[in-house]
């Protein structure tokens, strides 16, 4: 299998409540980020602390081209409204199938990037929410 370039795998997009099933070609810049929280402890007679993971944090971000289409509008309505979207950001791992974590989203950060001479674009930040499901590895 050859090197990876970009946005090779899949990002789709569903209802809260529901598996993410749309597929979207219009986004760019897609960022999984996962890091958690962590205890120490530094045991009688040892030399290192022992680093334990507490909880998981997931940070979703992503670039999408404004065409004015039910995404779009889905994306700002959840950012005005503090609703949630589903969402899984797929990247391959063979050939037609991948993994990404699926979840409903609450979308925290929407900005408009817009300039005269390119095309309007949104940076979209959104967190994992399992009020209504929860967070699995696809």
């Amino acid at each position: 299998m050859g090197l990876k370039i970009g946005l090779n795998g899949t990002f789709k997009w569903g209802a809260a409540g529901s598996a993410a099933a749309s597929t979207i070609t219009d986004v760019d810049n897609v960022q999984v980020d996962l890091g958690g929280a962590t205890d120490t402890d530094q045991e009688r007679g040892k030399t290192f602390e022992s680093t334990e993971v507490t909880s998981r944090d997931l940070t979703l971000t992503f670039d999408v081209t404004d065409k004015g289409d039910a995404f779009t509008t889905a994306l700002e309505t959840a950012a005005v409204n503090v609703g949630e979207d589903a969402l899984i950001a797929l990247y391959p791992t063979t050939e037609g199938s991948g993994l990404g974590p699926d979840a409903d989203y609450a979308i925290t950060g929407f900005k408009r990037d817009e300039s005269n001479k390119k095309i309007v674009k949104y940076n979209v930040t959104a967190k994992p929410n399992n009020r209504t499901r929860d967070l699995a590895w696809q």
